[in-house]
């Protein structure tokens, strides 16, 4: 899967697309561990070709048949024409079940909060009587319908109860199949927004994913270009630097505490983790010493954080001598989902599991993507959001600034003297 997919299949816009275009909206992290996800980003469940066949749905007009459906209670059958400019929140429901019932009560909560969403419960052909019983004794108002023939269900792509989707104000699909714990986020996003934003997110989804195309295809050309001889990842024996030197360096402003997102603010502070309890998914860094590192939070999930991996692609290969860029995994997410990721997309610069989140929590990392510059004597010179305007600056200010990569350049260049005039000296003994 190339980045063109991602942007097409599992596009999560903000609320206003110039938030997103200027990193400002995040997912958040919870104090349970689990996230509370911002209008950008909806889990969605489903795996393999029934998850890409939701994918399709998304961001494409809702052809729902509620003529199919009978049985209606709560309120008059469901019409195109009355559900014009309003959102739309259907549940399947199995109504005598526990999973069923607990996520109808939450649906029938955020219909109570949002008079202008419509929330509908689609029940199950059997039973029915069970299912409206548990409704009035629960004293829960909410719109229902039997799917009696299970066609409603199918033209969803429903494989279980219960099953959320979400229909934009345009009556586009907006989120298909979304996971329990993001209903709450679904719904405020569609509701929040306007019929207009939400007529143009088609549009600015295939944008998007030209912009992501390119990109690749820009890192691609870079990553070819590479002359051999570069000493990115080869030892270079060089003399450290005083101490003096890096303190009066002109390293960058530091970051307001607003864009560090809610993480612990370590600008000017010795990095407080080390990479040696991660596990690497291709390949640890090597031979970093004198280089100045970027530490990326992210997870496979996560729109911006995706957004933002063709720029640190492409600064891994250009600065590949001074800088050593880090992914880094692991931010509710398992192994063996960010593996499958990496095994369908090339990504070049080191990515590392944080085996018990151990970085994670010394940072209080609470929103991704999260970006941590380390100038080369381990110290913290910028940390924030790597979508923020003029990162990549900040990030070759540090470079330029470093007395530990001017001493590794230095090496360098004396390795390639040599390296030259042995060359020189057997070309003409050749001759």
């Amino acid at each position: 899967m190339n980045f063109g997919t991602l942007a097409r299949s599992s596009v999560r816009l903000a609320v206003g697309a110039l938030a997103v275009a200027a990193g400002l909206a995040t997912p958040a992290l919870a104090g349970s561990g689990t996230f509370v996800l911002d209008a950008d980003t909806v889990r969605r469940e489903g795996t393999g070709e029934a998850r890409v066949r939701l994918n399709k749905m998304e961001l494409e007009p809702a052809d729902l048949k509620w003529a199919n459906l009978s049985d209606w209670a709560g309120g008059d059958a469901l019409t195109p024409d009355a559900l014009k400019g309003r959102p739309v929140l259907i549940i399947t429901s199995t109504g005598w079940a526990p999973a069923s019932q607990g996520v109808v009560r939450r649906a029938a909560q955020l219909g109570a909060n949002n008079k202008d969403l419509v929330v509908v419960v689609i029940q199950t052909k059997d039973r029915l009587e069970l299912a409206t019983k548990w409704l009035k004794d629960q004293n829960i108002t909410v719109l229902s319908a039997r799917d009696a023939d299970g066609n409603f269900r199918a033209s969803l792509g429903s494989d279980q109860d219960p099953d959320i989707f979400v229909i934009d104000r345009a009556g586009q699909m907006r989120f298909a199949d979304v996971e329990s714990e993001s209903l709450t986020a679904a719904v405020d996003f569609v509701t929040r927004e306007s019929i207009e934003i939400a007529q143009a997110k088609p549009a600015e989804a295939r944008r998007l994913e030209a912009d992501f195309t390119a990109a690749q295809n820009r890192t691609r050309v870079a990553g070819d270009a590479i002359r051999p001889g570069q000493f990115g990842n080869v030892a270079v024996e060089f003399k450290a630097p005083d101490g003096g030197l890096y303190g009066s360096a002109l390293w960058p402003a530091k970051n307001k505490q607003e864009n560090i997102q809610g993480s612990n603010d370590v600008q000017g502070q010795q990095l407080p983790f080390t990479t040696e309890h991660m596990f690497w998914f291709n390949g640890a860094p090597k031979n970093s010493n004198g280089k100045v590192m970027v530490y990326d939070y992210w997870a496979t999930w996560c729109y911006p954080c995706k957004r933002s991996m063709p720029l640190l692609e492409e600064m891994a290969q250009t600065f590949r001598d001074e800088l050593e860029v880090i992914g880094i995994m692991g931010v509710n997410e398992g192994r063996p989902e960010i593996q499958r990721w990496m095994n369908a997309n090339k990504v070049t610069y080191s990515h590392g599991f944080d085996n018990g989140e151990k970085s994670i929590k010394a940072l209080s990392v609470t929103a991704i993507p999260t970006i941590v510059v380390v100038s080369s004597d381990g110290v913290v010179r910028w940390q924030g959001n790597p979508l923020q305007p003029f990162f990549r600056d900040i990030v070759r200010q540090v470079i330029e600034v470093d007395p530990g990569v001017k001493a590794r350049r230095d090496a360098i260049r004396d390795l390639r003297r040599k390296g030259d005039a042995a060359a020189r000296e057997q070309s003409a003994g050749a001759k």
